[in-house]
């Protein structure tokens, strides 16, 4: 699968271009440094982000298939939840995720002016994190699915 990818990306260099202006964007908001750059950037990029999972989300819904996604996500399996393999990728999954964007706000952290609420930036982190990876499982599992790849 990867070989077919790099391979079809060698042959067709249209999408270079657009790759270099990605990274001339990258290297811009860099240099720009976190609140002149980052932080301006996000604070566009982000909306927008939940707004492109939504219509995704949407799409998705109808596509031919798709309900079959759907039945996975919420009908409940009330024997696996006796299982502890369950918990232990939930508790991974929960983690993991909250992990990296706790890191993320360490680091951001220093960055910040003396007056913001760190317990509402930390909250807002957790709920956000997690809106996202429940948008993400709606655009992906019904995608799946549709398109059978299970």
């Amino acid at each position: 699968m990867l070989e077919n990818i790099l391979t079809s990306y060698v042959e067709n260099l249209e999408v270079f271009p657009w790759h270099m202006f990605g990274l001339f964007l990258v290297f811009i908001f860099m240099i720009l440094g976190i609140a002149n750059g980052i932080e301006k950037v996000n604070k566009i990029i982000m909306p927008i982000f939940f707004m492109l999972f939504i219509v995704l989300a949407v799409r998705v819904g109808f596509l031919e298939g798709s309900d079959k996604g759907y039945q996975y996500l919420f009908k409940p399996d009330w024997n696996a939840l006796k299982d502890i393999k369950t918990w232990v990728y939930a508790l991974g999954q929960a983690f993991f995720s909250l992990s990296i964007a706790g890191s993320g706000t360490l680091v951001y952290g220093s960055y910040l002016k003396k007056t913001e609420d760190v317990v509402s930036c930390a909250r807002n982190v957790a709920v956000f994190d997690t809106i996202a990876a429940m948008l993400a499982a709606l655009v992906i599992i019904p995608a799946v699915f549709a398109f059978g790849l299970d």
